[in-house]
């Protein structure tokens, strides 16, 4: 039986998520974070603002799954991300211990729900999960070596990153307009 292959958000849609979620700095930042990151839900609200490189514009995501010889992956983030993270830990008072996202992996797949249904995505891909594949989809649609991008979502193996390479063939048109 064939591996069902991961569903994912295109560019247009992403950008009517991140829109839908604009009035709320807190889930607008979860989700630009997701989107920018590629991180599993569990290790973004794991995420403490000591892990957040600002200058080296950077997110130092420490390793959840307990792989052997392997504690924390870094992930470059664009300077918006950068602007909206201090931003929000400005106003937030946040110290360098606490977490970014005061939440669960509950409430984050509520978030999720809710603002996709904002923006008119009322579908099973309404999940923290899609905004990974999504990362993964982007990156290899901008040319990312596949060996950078399992290094990125932090895969042992490279099977679970090639998967990837057949969206891209499967639909490689949808991709012509991806920013």
């Amino acid at each position: 039986m064939a591996k069902e292959l991961p569903k994912y958000f295109s560019w247009p849609e992403v950008q009517a998520i991140l829109g839908a979620a604009k009035v709320d700095p807190q889930k607008h930042l979860f989700l630009n974070f997701l989107w920018q990151t590629g991180t599993r839900v569990s290790e973004a609200i794991a995420i403490r603002l000591k892990n957040v490189d600002l200058y080296g514009r950077a997110i130092r995501v420490p390793n959840l799954k307990r792989k052997k010889g392997s504690a924390e992956r870094i992930i470059p983030i664009k300077d918006s991300l950068v602007a909206e993270i201090s931003t929000y830990a400005l106003q937030k008072r946040l110290q360098p211990e606490d977490r970014l996202f005061k939440f669960s992996r509950f409430r984050a797949y509520q978030i999720v729900k809710e603002v996709c249904r904002k923006a008119g995505i009322t579908d099973e891909r309404a999940h923290p999960h899609t905004f990974r594949h999504s990362y993964a989809i982007n990156l290899l649609s901008q040319g990312v070596p596949i060996i950078v991008m399992q290094k990125l979502l932090g895969h042992s193996n490279i099977k679970s990153t090639l998967i990837y390479l057949q969206i891209v063939q499967k639909d490689a048109r949808k991709f012509a307009a991806w920013g």
